[in-house]
């Protein structure tokens, strides 16, 4: 069997002439790659991009059956203001908090769009400072991937919506994006989720290119929320939003609070805590 540094070594020479790469060293990468590095994967440690939020090397996997490795991009971003989680409480069953977010998020996303299909876009949490604070159902609680197919992708963003299933109201649930695995939510909780794929820009022919003048701030929004008594928002930004644009989106953050409380209470014995209390299941599509 070769080994995947041999299959990558000659395309990676002729990608990487980024003459101000960022040279990064085992450890800097996240905890899944730096496992996978010396049997199924080799990632470059010199930058092909670099931008002043991201920086883009690439990684090499080896397919299943050995026959070949597949090329991906893989994107640091470095985070910044307002990246944060912010949990609001009510006063009866808690304390509300922001806890702002810093050091690095990745992206690993294919160099070639699977037109027909679903598309796999994979990020890594262990390197964001603190730990993001989510449970996951799958096998590394740092690793969540989303799925999404090829219109979303060549859009650069999509998102998904459930309103929560509490029992007592039939369940609204839309969006192009797919959670396939962690971050986890309660059984009752809704969850309003975005991923924006900055930087990246996929052709109508499934081929992509670095975009470095990308100029969104928002990478990722995971909204979960259960009527008034919790409601928990990480955002990860990328770039600072500017002031209109983040005044707009906290105006429209509260109206849609606003009209999932209108639903109305139902009985029920205590809070949903989001940090217990979670179903195994993955999240319908």
């Amino acid at each position: 069997m070769r080994h995947p540094a041999m299959l990558a070594a000659g395309l990676f020479a002729v990608a990487t002439t980024n003459a101000h790469a960022t040279t990064l060293s085992q450890s800097d990468l996240p905890t899944a790659l730096s496992s996978c590095a010396s049997t199924t994967c080799t990632v470059t440690l010199d930058s092909s991009y670099d931008t002043d939020f991201m920086s883009v090397f690439m990684v090499a996997r080896m397919r299943l059956d050995d026959s070949a490795h597949d090329i991906n991009w893989l994107v640091r971003y470095t985070l910044t203001a307002p990246s944060a989680r912010t949990y609001v409480a009510d006063p009866d069953f808690g304390t509300s908090s922001t806890t702002p977010y810093s050091g690095y998020l990745w992206l690993e996303a294919s160099q070639t769009l699977d037109l027909s299909g679903q598309n796999l876009f994979t990020l890594y949490t262990d390197k964001v400072v603190p730990d993001p604070d989510v449970y996951d159902y799958g096998d590394d609680p740092s690793t969540w991937v989303f799925g999404m197919d090829s219109p979303a992708a060549i859009a650069g963003t999509a998102a998904y919506y459930h309103s929560g299933d509490d029992g007592y109201y039939d369940p609204v649930e839309y969006g192009n994006l797919a959670v396939i695995d962690g971050p986890l939510i309660c059984i009752e909780c809704g969850l309003d989720v975005q991923l924006n794929l900055i930087g990246l820009d996929y052709a109508a022919t499934g081929t992509s290119t670095v975009n470095p003048a990308d100029g969104r701030g928002l990478l990722l929004s995971h909204h979960s929320f259960y009527d008034s008594y919790s409601d928990t928002t990480q955002a990860f930004y990328v770039q600072a939003v500017p002031l209109p644009a983040a005044a707009w989106l906290f105006g429209w953050g509260l109206a849609a609070i606003g009209l999932v409380r209108k639903r109305g209470q139902t009985p029920f014995s205590g809070p949903c805590d989001l940090r217990g209390g979670f179903s195994t299941a993955k999240t319908a599509h």
